[in-house]
């Protein structure tokens, strides 16, 4: 299984190499080739206790991390921790969510001899994965090291699960060397159960999530803005038509600020004034302000009357963290395609802190009354919880029910 693995990822390499030389080309960020194939690791300052590896595939996940990594802190004070991620934002995200570990680095490349040359290098105790993102030559390795592999706040699309049920054999393989499956809810559960057996419900981290405490200042707003957070294109055209002619200062916060220059080339060819966020001392209410930086949406949501979640209004998506918005008393709308965060759609739509909703209903909906939904946001963040002592205490106390 193993050589047939290593065989079909570098196969898969040599078909993805002309992407990232064109994209090496066109100043595109991406994972460092030579880290992930290790032979380029830093040490790790060294401490008494055990080493904890926390990895999160990009920047939702690194956010969800941010309750169990202060958690682990507290009950391992005198651990270690090694944070990967596998994209740049999300290194980016790990930096700032996961304050304080001893390195953050890109995910191995999952050949046999890459993994167990950072298995060597980090001897870690425990890996917790943040949702997904299963390797197998990295958790069979870390298995017969010693190491007890989690996956904490578990989910599996209806997608995965179908292809992953077409290779029942590679499938219980994939899921054979984790110890724990912390899912998030039945649903996940009981499509997880057909590939291991050792699955506890504990819950969604995403909920434990609490509000920042440190925000950065935001230049004054004649009125509440409408923030559209997380969008890809071709969002971005989309909300700004569905929302025309609006009177509602805007604030535009893309999903990746490479696009930064697109989303320009945009504003100026619909003639929309703009204000990029490290500038935004010189904001004037006839613009919107465009977020160029990463990290940013706290201050923008608590501002805001409203939030409008993109990656929801595209097939091919799957929505993203719909529940942030509402730490900060902000409802949030999102549009019809959420197929990755139905829990959150769920909890949402079921306490009435948001609307799930079209393109063409958008611009009548944004001026409706809003104090309802507001309103909901509190109840919604009071009631929902816990997920990370359940985790906790299904890994180590294993006294969760």
């Amino acid at each position: 299984m193993t050589v047939l693995w290593n065989t079909l990822l570098f196969l898969y390499l040599l078909l993805l190499a002309p992407k990232l030389f064109l994209q090496r080309l066109r100043g595109r960020k991406h994972p460092a080739l030579f880290q992930r194939l290790a032979f380029s690791l830093p040490p790790l300052p060294s401490f008494p206790g055990p080493l904890l590896w926390v990895h999160a595939v990009s920047v939702g996940e690194a956010k969800a991390a941010d309750p169990l990594y202060k958690a682990l802190k507290i009950r391992f004070p005198t651990a270690t921790f090694l944070i990967t991620t596998t994209t740049a934002t999300g290194l980016e995200e790990a930096k700032r969510s996961l304050p304080g570990a001893g390195a953050y680095l890109y995910h191995p490349l999952d050949f046999s001899w890459t993994v167990r040359r950072w298995v060597r290098h980090f001897r870690p105790q425990h890996l917790f994965l943040i949702e997904g993102d299963l390797w197998p030559n990295l958790l069979h390795t870390l298995h017969h090291s010693g190491c007890q592999n989690h996956l904490v706040s578990a989910k599996l699309s209806p997608r995965s699960h179908s292809r992953l049920s077409r290779i029942p054999r590679l499938a219980k393989y994939l899921f054979a060397p984790l110890h724990h499956i912390c899912a998030q809810n039945e649903t996940y559960a009981a499509r997880l159960a057909l590939f291991s057996p050792h699955i506890t419900i504990t819950g969604n981290l995403k909920l434990d999530q609490t509000p920042s405490s440190t925000l950065a200042p935001l230049p004054s707003f004649s009125t509440p803005p409408i923030t559209l957070a997380s969008t890809h294109a071709p969002e971005e055209e989309l909300l700004l038509d569905a929302l025309a002619p609006l009177d509602i200062p805007l604030i535009l916060a893309p999903r990746h600020p490479e696009r930064i220059p697109q989303i320009l080339a945009l504003l100026q060819r619909k003639n929309i004034s703009y204000v990029l966020w490290r500038e935004r001392h010189t904001y004037t209410n006839q613009s919107i302000l465009l977020i160029d930086q990463l990290g940013q949406l706290a201050p923008c949501y608590r501002l805001s009357r409203l939030a409008i979640l993109g990656g929801s209004f595209l097939p091919h998506i799957g929505g993203h963290n719909i529940f942030e918005p509402c730490l900060y008393g902000t409802p949030v709308f999102f549009g019809p395609h959420m197929e990755a965060q139905a829990e959150l759609v769920h909890h949402i739509l079921t306490h009435g802190a948001g609307r799930q909703l079209t393109l063409p209903e958008l611009r009548s909906a944004v001026h409706a009354d809003l104090t309802p939904y507001k309103a909901a946001t509190a109840t919604l963040v009071h009631t929902l919880g816990g997920a990370t002592k359940r985790t906790l205490s299904a890994i180590f106390d294993k006294n969760c029910s």
